[in-house]
Formats: C-alpha cells, sequence, structure tokens
C-alpha cells in the first residue's frame, strides 16, 4: 500500500440525496458526514489494493493520480469533489468540471478548555494514604508512602496496579523527599516525630528491590528540598532538630552510583529556612523562599559556589514551584504559622538569563491555597486541590506563561475534595492520587486530559464538482 504524509487535494465522495453510488470496491472505505442537511461527503480511505483496476495511488504534489486513469468501477455521471479547481488528473480520467459548492466548515481541533477527567482503577493499589509521594517512570506511576511503608505501580495504559516490595524499603516516616532518577525512585530524610533521620533508599522498579543508601557524611532532615542533577542528589536546608527546634542551611550531594554523600558550600548560602522550594536548571539550583527566608539563591555544583539572585519580593513557604525549561514559576503558599493556614494565590516567574521576574495574574487563578499539587506540561503548570483555613479543594487551573493566563480545570467528574495528594504528568495526562480531607485518606484517584477537543469557527471553502461522462 501506498501512502503520503502530506496531502493538498481530497477527493471525497458525494452522495445526493438520490443515493448514487459513486466507487463500489471493498477496498475503498468512507465515512460519512451530513453537511447542512442537503448533502453527504464520505472521505474515501485506501485499506489496501489487490486489483489494479481499482487501486489508487495518493499525490503529495496536488492531486491524486489514479492508477487506472479510466477509472473503472465509477460509472457515467458519478460525482466526486476536488478542492483543485482545474484538477487535471480528473480531466484527464474522463470527468466534466460541473461547478463549484461553497461549504461553510468547521475544522475539529484541539481547543482551549477546561479538559476532562477520567476514572481510573483502585484495585490492588495502595491503601488510602495522605502525604504520598509518586514519580513517573516514563511508562508507569510510582507511588509510595513512608508513614504506612506502603506502595504501588499503575500502569496507565493498562489501568492496573501491581503491588511493590516492601523488603529492606526505609523505616517508616514522613516529610521526607522522593525523587526519580531515570532508573530508581530516591526517598531520603524525614521524620518519624521524634527522630529526624539521614537514611534513605532506592527502589528499583525493574527488580523491584530496595537498596540502602549510606549514611556517612550524610545530613540529618526533614522538610528539606531534593533535586536530581542527572547524576547526584543534591539535599538543601530543612528541620535538623525536633526539640529544641532548629532549621539549617547546610546541604550535600548524593552520587548512587559510588553510594557517597559530599558536603556542599555553606558560603553565601541562604538563611537556614524550611519548607522552601529547589528547582533544577540544568547547571545550577535554585532554592526560594521558605520560613523566615525572603531570598533566592542558585547553587553550581561544579565551582560549589552560592550566587544571590533577585527575590520575587514576595514573602512564602509551602508553596509550589515548576521549572519550564528556561523559567521558574512559583505559586501559592502562605506567608503565615498561624492556624488554620491562610494560603495566597499570588505568583511569580523567575526569568535566570535577565534576573528578573514577573508577576503572574490574578485573573482566573485558583483560590488561595497550600499543600495543593503542580505539574509542568510542557506548556502549562496546572495547580489542583489543596486547603485554605480548613476548607479543602477539588478545583484547580492551567497557567499558561506564554499568555500569563489561567483556565480552570473541569469540574465534572473530578476526583474529592482533596489536600496532599500525589501528581505526575504522563506526557499527554495528569494523574491525581490519595491524599486526603480532614477526616479522611483516599486511595482513589482520576486521570486529567488538558485537551478538549471541539471545532474551530466555520470558515467558508469552495469545492468543484466533477461527474464521469
Amino acid at each position: 500500500m501506498y501512502t503520503s504524509k502530506k496531502f493538498k487535494i481530497h477527493i471525497l465522495f458525494l452522495l445526493t440525496w438520490q443515493s448514487v453510488a459513486l466507487l463500489s470496491p471493498s477496498t475503498l472505505k468512507g465515512q460519512s458526514v451530513e453537511i447542512l442537511g442537503k448533502f453527504k461527503l464520505d472521505p474515501i480511505h485506501i485499506s489496501e489494493y489487490n486489483d489494479a483496476a481499482y487501486a489508487m495511488v495518493l499525490d503529495t504534489a496536488n492531486a491524486i493520480a489514479f492508477k487506472s486513469l479510466q477509472l473503472i468501477g465509477v460509472p457515467s455521471t458519478g460525482i466526486l469533489l476536488s478542492e483543485v479547481e482545474n484538477n487535471s488528473f480528473l480531466l484527464n480520467a474522463g470527468f466534466t468540471k460541473k461547478g463549484r459548492f461553497t461549504i461553510p466548515f468547521e475544522q475539529e481541533a484541539s481547543l482551549l478548555g477546561p479538559g476532562s477527567f477520567s476514572d481510573m482503577t483502585g484495585t490492588n493499589g495502595p491503601p488510602p494514604m495522605a502525604g504520598i509521594y509518586s514519580v513517573w517512570t516514563g511508562t508507569e506511576m510510582i507511588t509510595w508512602d513512608c508513614d504506612q511503608n506502603a506502595g504501588g505501580r499503575y500502569n496507565p495504559e493498562l489501568d492496573q496496579w501491581e503491588p511493590i516490595s516492601a523488603i529492606a524499603s526505609p523505616s517508616q516516616r514522613t516529610l521526607n523527599t522522593v525523587l526519580w532518577t531515570g532508573t530508581e525512585m530516591i526517598i531520603w530524610g524525614g521524620t518519624d516525630g521524634g527522630t529526624v533521620y539521614n537514611s534513605g533508599a532506592r527502589y528499583n522498579p525493574t527488580t523491584d528491590t530496595w537498596t540502602a543508601m549510606s549514611t556517612v557524611n550524610a545530613p540529618t532532615k526533614y522538610g528539606h528540598s531534593a533535586i536530581w542533577t542527572g547524576t547526584e542528589m543534591i539535599v538543601w536546608g530543612g528541620i535538623n532538630s525536633i526539640t529544641p527546634f532548629s532549621t539549617t542551611n547546610i546541604g550535600a550531594k548524593y552520587n548512587p552510583i559510588t553510594n557517597t554523600w559530599t558536603n556542599i558550600s555553606q558560603s553565601n548560602a541562604p538563611n537556614p529556612t524550611t519548607y522552601h522550594s529547589g528547582v533544577w536548571t540544568g547547571d545550577a539550583m535554585i532554592i526560594h523562599g521558605g520560613f523566615n527566608n525572603n531570598t533566592t539563591k542558585k547553587y553550581n555544583p561544579i565551582t560549589d559556589t552560592w550566587t544571590t539572585l533577585t527575590h520575587s519580593g514576595v514573602v512564602r513557604f509551602l508553596h509550589s514551584t515548576i521549572w519550564t525549561g528556561n523559567k521558574m514559576i512559583v505559586w501559592g503558599g502562605t506567608n503565615s504559622i498561624n492556624s488554620p493556614i491562610v494560603g495566597i494565590n499570588t505568583g511569580g516567574i523567575y526569568n535566570p538569563t535577565s534576573n528578573t521576574w514577573t508577576t503572574t495574574t490574578l485573573v482566573n487563578a485558583p483560590t488561595p491555597r497550600v499543600s495543593n499539587s503542580a505539574i509542568w506540561t510542557g506548556s502549562e503548570m496546572i495547580i489542583w486541590g489543596g486547603v485554605h483555613e480548613d476548607v479543602v479543594n477539588n478545583t484547580g487551573a492551567r497557567y499558561n506563561p506564554a499568555s500569563n493566563e489561567w483556565i480552570a480545570t473541569s469540574s465534572t467528574n473530578s476526583p474529592s475534595a482533596r489536600s496532599s495528594h500525589s501528581s505526575i504528568w504522563t506526557g499527554s495526562e495528569q494523574i491525581i492520587w490519595g491524599g486526603g480531607d480532614n477526616n479522611t485518606s483516599f486511595n482513589d484517584g482520576k486521570k486529567y486530559n488538558p485537551v478538549s477537543n471541539g471545532y474551530l469557527p466555520a470558515v467558508n471553502i469552495s469545492m468543484y464538482l466533477y461527474s464521469k461522462n
């Protein structure tokens, strides 16, 4: 079968209300579309050809070349439509141009809209859990809750969960960090409410095994940040003591190949803080905000040096941060330790090239919140869920930094209100899983597709009518 990747002409069956049959060979297929209730267009699709008399070959230039110029099988007076006014192939094949139709055409397209949620199975999934973490491997979502030492692997293509071994997994803890290296999930740090840990483990989904990480020269902390450089994990900041309460500005690099820790410089580092954010730009780690910290700084692991950057001017912690590929977007969080937590719904975009900040619009922005999820799709940041003054949300919005616009996510079939859930981006959809409200933890979730299919505004197109002599 010959196929083409580019077409400039589409030949269509035109079936009048007299139901004229144009091409009957079984090798040709069509799908009918009513237009203005007056006539029907059936695009010709070629599935195979076995008979040279009926076979057609698509030409990438400007028309359709017929394997048989006599178009055997097209009866006399049979009619076709062409986008080409003077179609030499049809004229040479014994057709005569009869006239022209001007037709309003609405092209199907992916439009800006609320998107849609779809269900996902919970069968064989992990138990109800809040404060969970998930990573995306490229084919599966791995979910783990250190507080329960339980998790699972979810395949969205199969809509299927598989259990994860708990043998040699990290001890029970919370407020740890989780990241994906490309081959392994690393869980590190955290606290059980009494002890602050400097331990962790690496999970390999291929072998379904855990490997303990060295604690030699490892810092002790929870509420810290962790980023992956491509070869190392860098942890920084956090809380290193519960009694007395103490934040830290100590950081370290972990190499999983050598299973070793290396301390990083504290010279010109940000002030001790916790619940800040950290992102990897490709050559540096940017630390922003945090409790009692209104600075933004970047760390270069090659030179082991810190550089002070322009700050956004807004104090925030427990906020969301994503890296777009060339800019850092921070949003939400809180600037108060009051209970219940009062969220904010402002944000900013940091450009490392110009060392400048741009404020995100408040128009259609999500309501204030903390403990929401934030993911980057490649073109938009999606904020969903979270809590504000003890009110848990099941709403969200997508932010486009190119247009500085927010679009609310769909409320139809959305997950129940929750915070401290996990969220990942698969490359085509967001998966939201687990979390909890003020009283209950969940073991369910949804898949969110931000694409809304629809039709562009109608435009008039000309189609030329040809009749077989």
